[in-house]
């Protein structure tokens, strides 16, 4: 627990102290990303930024741009095709991998698809606050969370709301610990 706190502390003042230089400096999706997640969470994004651009083949499989096979180059490691579609209307990416739906963060498949329509920015949609540089910050602020269900947010309220808080808050941080 101790190691933990350290852990903790220790990125909390390497944010607030010196900002992320991204291994890509004219790439305005890395800068984005250097702008708002935590250094533990930009390096993620990065290696599957990088992974994206350099390791993955990517195919239109519709006539409107709307949905796209994506592999990697190297099919010895892994044969297997993802499926990501894109809808230009909502603005909205989705790949078959549910990376997003389970860490909450876009996977590689869904950054070479950006990549190809050439999308600059990652849609603030995909950019959730639990990840951000900020987000201890704005929890024992009072700031939002976003909630799980309706339920859920019934159930909670005043000092209990702080509990659940860090409950998620653990919670994420260990997930993304152990990815």
């Amino acid at each position: 627990m101790r190691n933990w706190r350290r852990n903790e502390q220790d990125e909390k003042f390497g944010c607030s102290q010196t900002n992320i230089v991204p291994y890509m400096k004219s790439s305005p999706i890395l800068k984005q990303a250097a702008k708002f997640y935590s250094r533990k969470l930009y390096v993620f994004f990065e290696n599957e930024f990088l992974h994206g651009l350099g390791g993955l083949c990517v195919e239109n499989t519709s006539s409107d741009l709307s949905r796209f096979f994506v592999w990697n180059i190297d099919n010895s490691t892994d044969s297997h095709i993802w499926i990501v579609n894109f809808n230009s209307l909502e603005g909205s990416i989705e790949c078959s991998c549910a990376k997003f739906e389970m860490m909450g963060i876009l996977c590689a498949h869904c950054m070479r698809v950006m990549r190809q329509l050439d999308i600059v920015n990652i849609p603030i949609k995909y950019l959730l606050s639990r990840w951000s540089a900020n987000a201890r910050k704005d929890l024992y602020s009072g700031g939002k969370i976003p909630c799980l269900g309706m339920n859920a947010c019934q159930l909670i309220s005043g000092s209990s709301n702080l509990i659940f808080r860090n409950y998620v808050c653990r919670f994420a941080y260990k997930i993304s610990t152990e990815a």
